[in-house]
């Protein structure tokens, strides 16, 4: 009997430690954090629509561009484009409409859900805003009616060629809601000529999704016909949701590289997933000769790797958008939505990248029902597939074919230190944004959720070892209403030092001052975890003052349990370590007396007087410090302290009895009762 209730113990006290680490590790991302509303934002909200279509803008695309010579903000809104000032949104906006030519004849019948309405639907949706600095122009594309269009506009944004446009199909979506990108590349293409690279879908059904570059003229002569991805070619682009695109270049070559999530036509045999990639084409690329005829002959893309480590990685699979620092590139991904989810920022360097397209292993699938292996390096002819070339169209139709036939690449690309940066569950992180420069040094992130929210992250770059927290949440900032869809967000330092966040709604543009919040932090702790604060010890208060080195902020808390009951003493995201009377605590793996949560809490899981009393001390990063005075109370005197807690209890009910007899003997009503 005693074996069975042996076994019947240990099962369920492995059960609960199982469970315990599956939610602490779940909810790792998770910290103290202070939630600040501010009182100082700035609304755009342009008074050109009115409720004969809609009252919504729809101001989905946010752009940052220095057009003659001055930084502005340009807003790319249904059937408008808005320029305004980024020092205060709501002061001097000039705009530019640019109705749809075939709003009348626009068909909604195939359209579902809450924004199939004909004035959503039917509208000019800007996606593109580009500045050509060549020639003092702005190259606009939208929707256009489900018949994409595209504009030229001169710096005042007055329309050239008396308002007429051009086919904008492959250059930006037919439907608004679809996902696109697109960059303006001035240099390393044919013939030196800038242009337009975009990812998007070329058909109204969505059934050709495509990168393209249009055809190329200089002086009235085809530098280069149009170049795309391969049509119908799963193996090329398979359901793509295009997020971002940027213009590299490195010392040696000039690359575009296109950053989406796709179904992963190598994972098919298996049943549906999606992966988040990463493509690049070369700047030069004119197409092939005969094989690839308009098509990238450079074309390569591989898998971004963002994901919990260990024996079975986590991943989070769904790229939502992308941000490029430097040489490194700053992404927010999800997991399916469908079920518990989550999200995660992963860093990926340029470096690294490159390297796994210069000389990592091709993928490849022989046929329908082979799975998908690498290529043998016997295999890959010469010169490499996917490199740079003087003349695409001179290529050797044996580099040409393995292209067609292997654009993927094998490895997949790993994340910076081989973790996420930061993740969290029940929270999806659609948008992100990162101070280009080093903040008291550290990197300051900030990621957009669905609903509008803003989590401000603090990120220390030299962390190196694998186990080190290296950024913690400073503050939660709720600038809208929960049930705001959050579709744009942008960051721009003014010459004052003055950093602002611009956020694109459907209802509204709002700016957002990021680094005049520290009168919400009310604790020396919560005020030195933001960058762009310190703590004013005299003044017992948060300042912008970050001249001075940060304040070291340390805390002890007594408190007290009963032998043998569990107490948990609340840590931090940000620790280091945790001590017991100045000795090292070793918890991981979970053992029978604590446990050492993600979210740097420590469980002491079966404390006794009167070794487990004393000071637990959790070391924070940077130097702060919580203490915790422990103190554990025998059976008899935490019986004792129970009644004595009771008598307090008791007198407190006899006090109360007293006070009311009196009010109601004064007030003449005490029936009961004999007034003295």
């Amino acid at each position: 009997m005693e074996m069975l209730y042996n076994i019947y113990y240990h099962c369920w006290w492995h059960i609960l430690v199982v469970l315990c680490i599956i939610l602490t590790l779940w909810e790792s991302g998770s910290s103290q954090y202070t939630l600040i509303k501010p009182d100082n934002t700035v609304v755009f909200k342009s008074e050109n629509y009115n409720s004969n279509c809609s009252y919504k803008g729809y101001y989905r695309y946010l752009e940052i561009l220095n057009a003659s010579g001055s930084p502005a903000l340009f807003v790319g809104a249904r059937d408008y484009v808005f320029k305004l000032n980024l020092e205060n949104i709501s002061d001097s906006a000039s705009s530019n409409s640019i109705h749809p030519e075939n709003y009348e004849t626009c068909d909604t019948n195939n359209q579902q859900g809450s924004t199939s309405s004909k004035c959503f639907q039917c509208g000019n949706h800007v996606r593109v805003i580009v500045w050509q600095k060549d020639d003092s122009e702005f190259y606009i594309c939208g929707t256009g009616a489900k018949k994409p269009q595209d504009f030229i506009l001169f710096a005042n944004l007055t329309v050239r060629k008396n308002g007429t446009s051009s086919s904008g199909v492959a250059k930006c979506p037919f439907d608004p809601d679809d996902n696109a990108t697109a960059v303006w590349v001035e240099k390393g293409n044919p013939g030196n000529v800038s242009v337009l690279y975009s990812g998007t879908v070329a058909d109204a059904v969505k059934s050709d999704p495509v990168i393209y570059r249009p055809e190329i003229r200089k002086d009235g002569n085809i530098e280069s016909k149009l170049v795309r991805t391969v049509r119908y070619d799963s193996k090329w682009l398979n359901e793509p949701h295009f997020v971002a695109s940027f213009d590299i270049s490195t010392d040696d070559e000039e690359y575009v590289y296109f950053f989406f999530r796709e179904t992963a036509a190598e994972f098919v045999n298996c049943g549906k997933a999606v992966y988040a990639r990463v493509a690049r084409v070369c700047k030069d690329d004119k197409g092939g000769r005969n094989a690839l005829k308009d098509n990238w002959t450079t074309y390569l893309k591989a898998r971004l790797n963002c994901s919990l480590p260990g024996e079975f990685p986590f991943y989070f699979n769904e790229l939502q958008d992308v941000v490029r620092v430097n040489n490194a590139f700053y992404a927010t991904f999800t997991t399916n939505l469908n079920g518990f989810y989550g999200s995660a920022v992963c860093t990926f360097d340029l470096s690294t990248i490159e390297d796994v397209f210069n000389n990592g292993k091709f993928k490849e699938q022989k046929d329908a029902t082979s799975n998908w292996l690498p290529v043998q390096e016997s295999n890959v002819p010469q010169p490499r597939p996917g490199k740079c070339s003087n003349n695409s169209l001179g290529l050797d139709d044996t580099i040409i074919n393995f292209i067609y036939s292997r654009p993927l690449m094998d490895q997949a690309i790993p994340m910076r230190e081989g973790r996420p940066l930061y993740y969290r569950s029940g929270v999806i992180f659609r948008k992100i944004a990162v101070e280009n420069s080093l903040v008291a040094g550290q990197r300051v992130l900030y990621l957009g959720t669905n609903n509008a929210k803003i989590y401000k992250l603090a990120s220390t770059e030299s962390c190196s070892q694998v186990n080190e927290e290296c950024t913690s949440l400073s503050s939660v900032i709720e600038p809208l209403q929960d049930d705001t869809i959050l579709w744009s967000m942008k960051y721009f330092k003014h010459s004052s030092g003055m950093s602002m966040l611009y956020l694109g709604t459907d209802d509204q543009v709002t700016q957002v001052p990021v680094d005049d919040q520290c009168n919400h932090y009310k604790t020396c702790g919560s005020c030195t975890h933001d960058p762009h604060c310190n703590w004013d010890v005299s003044s017992k208060s948060c300042t912008a003052d970050t001249s001075s080195s940060k304040a070291t902020c340390s805390a002890i808390i007594h408190t007290e349990t009963e032998s043998g009951a569990a107490v948990v003493l609340q840590g931090s995201t940000n620790y280091k370590n945790w001590t017991h009377n100045g000795t090292l605590m070793e918890c991981q793996p979970v053992n029978k007396t604590c446990v050492m949560t993600a979210t740097g809490d420590l469980v002491l899981l079966k404390p006794r007087s009167p070794k487990s009393e004393g000071e637990y001390t959790c070391n924070l990063y940077g130097g702060d410090k919580i203490t915790y005075n422990l103190t554990v109370l025998s059976p008899q005197d935490a019986a004792l302290k129970r009644y004595e807690e009771w008598c307090d209890k008791f007198d407190e009910y006899k006090n109360l009895v007293e006070e009311y007899k009196e009010n109601a003997c004064n007030a003449g009503c005490l029936r009961n009762f004999t007034c003295s």
